[in-house]
Formats: structure tokens, sequence, C-alpha cells
């Protein structure tokens, strides 16, 4: 089974992630699960293949962020093949949702390539087919700034933009399952659903 937490920035994913490792750990050693826990994979593409290159991710966003999205989506693709039987339980704090979400945000900043893009929905595509179960996070309270993506805090309407696609895109996956806001309840829903799955 493969699960994926999706959402805008600063909507409480690492918090989730952070919280349900007791009881999935519990939870896998009762049914001899094989529990794969992946996370930052943003920053660890970035760190890895491109902070050599660009001080930091917004000098490599304002030049060449098409390429930094076709490489998160191939990760993005090797990850989705971990749950490769019924036994390996995997979750991770990003899904292809998320390189989806903000492939279209450069591209309407106006960054264009054909090929790449291509390149990008294709890994992508097949990517999503994999993920059992997609758990969307909204933005709630006062929205604080995780030091990643410096330019979606300093302009209101690309924070707006990228909050809509990820409610518009995230509503056509019919795996899809939108949280509420306190943590507490957000880790019953996704433990139900992996306790109905086993």
């Amino acid at each position: 089974m493969f699960l994926g937490l999706s959402g805008p920035a600063s909507t409480g994913k690492t918090t989730i992630y952070e919280a349900l490792k007791a009881p999935l750990l519990e939870f896998a050693a009762k049914k001899g699960l094989n529990v794969s826990f992946l996370v930052e994979r943003a920053r660890e593409v970035f760190a890895n293949e491109f902070a050599l290159e660009f001080e930091t991710l917004e000098a490599m966003f304002n030049t060449a962020p098409l390429r930094y999205q076709l490489r998160l989506s191939e990760a993005f693709l090797e990850d989705a093949f971990q749950a490769r039987n019924k036994n390996d339980l995997v979750i991770s704090d990003r899904v292809g949702l998320d390189v989806l979400v903000y492939t279209n945000i450069q591209i309407a900043r106006g960054f264009r390539d054909l090929a790449l893009e291509e390149a990008i929905f294709e890994n992508l595509k097949i990517s999503m087919l994999k993920v059992d179960k997609i758990f969307m996070t909204r933005p709630f309270g006062t929205v604080e700034a995780d030091g990643f993506r410096p330019q979606q805090y300093a302009d209101p309407a690309m924070r707006a933009y990228e909050e809509n696609l990820f409610n518009v895109l995230g509503g056509t996956y019919p795996n899809t399952i939108w949280l509420p806001e306190g943590c507490e309840e957000r880790i019953d829903i996704i433990m139900s659903t992996i306790q109905s799955y086993y």
C-alpha cells in the first residue's frame, strides 16, 4: 500500500507525518508489515542535484524550475514502485500531485519547455496510478513560511493560486481523501484507512 500526503506548503503535512510514525509502526508490527517512510524528497533532490549550481531554491526557480520539476517527477516515479506487494506499507510526505501543481505554477510564471513538460506529465501519469490514497491538507490558521519556497509567501496571489490548484487537481483523483484541520482527527482518518485495507 502506498500512501501520500499532499497539499499547499505549511498546511501540517510534516506534523502529520511525524505523528503517524508511532501508531503506524505499532500497527505494522502487529500485522507483519514492512514500513517505509519517505520524507523531504523536494529538499533532498535540490540538495543532492541542484545545490552546487544554484545557491538557493529561489535562484533555481528563477532560472530552471522545470528541470527541477522533471527530476522530482522521476524521484516520485521511483518512490511509487516501492510498495511491491501487500505487505509493503509506504508513506510519503509528498506525491506526484505536488509536482503537477508546482509545474503548473512555473508554467503560469512563463517558464515553458514542451519537451520537459511532456516528460514530467508522463512520469506523473504513471506514478499517480501507483498511489493508493492521497491525504490532502488545506490551509488553516496563520500560514508561516517554511523557508523552502519563499516566493509563495511573498506573493499572496501566487499563494492563492497554489491553494486553488491543489483544490482543483486534488479533486480529480478518486483516491483523494480531504483531511480536517485537527491533527488528531487527521491521524484517526489515516489510521482507519490503513486498518480497513489490512
